[in-house]
């Protein structure tokens, strides 16, 4: 049963999106009649006005939806990579990949000193407490023994220990769903 609480936030959740709902209404109902004035009255005239209004609503909300995904990336540029996820996938033969989501690409900076490894991640930063605790590994029969995120100045290190010398070489990975990762592939030992 829910308490008093969950049901006010609830019901100020409800409201909240019913008001972004409805002023995403408003904005794309003033840009279709700002838009399409013209074109409007020439559908009332020819009798297929309720296709028109549907398939001009379709165009300008593709618009503004094209229009937010070139502004959007610009503005996350400006941000720092907000570290997000981390964690290890084993491969088949003792081979895996170390991955780390951010919320955009940053630059890197590579580093090895004999079994350790520090990837500098410039620029970003970790919100989240969790993510700074270590990934340990070593009791997998892999070459990371483990790894730890730690934020250094205005910057995170990625900060790997592995169980002898080895080469690395980090690279960005963006998924199909937009996920964007910085993938350490972990060589068989």
């Amino acid at each position: 049963m829910p308490t008093r609480a969950h049901t006010s936030s609830r019901s100020l959740a409800a409201s909240h999106s019913s008001v972004t709902l409805e002023a995403m209404f408003r904005a794309s109902s003033v840009l279709l009649r700002l838009s399409s004035v013209a074109t409007l009255r020439l559908a009332l005239l020819s009798g297929v006005a309720r296709s028109f209004v549907v398939a001009a609503s379709f165009v300008v909300a593709l618009c503004v939806g094209v229009a937010v995904c070139l502004v959007a990336p610009a503005a996350a540029a400006d941000e720092p990579a907000q570290v997000t996820f981390s964690g290890f996938q084993r491969g088949k033969v003792g081979d895996g990949t170390l991955f780390v989501h951010v919320s955009h690409r940053t630059e890197f900076t590579l580093k090895a000193d004999g079994n350790r490894v520090t990837v500098r991640l410039v620029g970003a930063s970790i919100d989240v407490r969790n993510n700074r605790h270590p990934l340990d590994l070593s009791h997998f029969d892999v070459l990371l023994v483990s790894s730890r995120l730690v934020v250094v100045g205005a910057d995170v290190e990625l900060q790997l220990e592995l169980r002898h010398p080895a080469k690395l070489a980090p690279e960005w990975v963006e998924r199909k769903d937009g996920v964007v990762s910085l993938h350490v592939p972990i060589p068989v030992q």
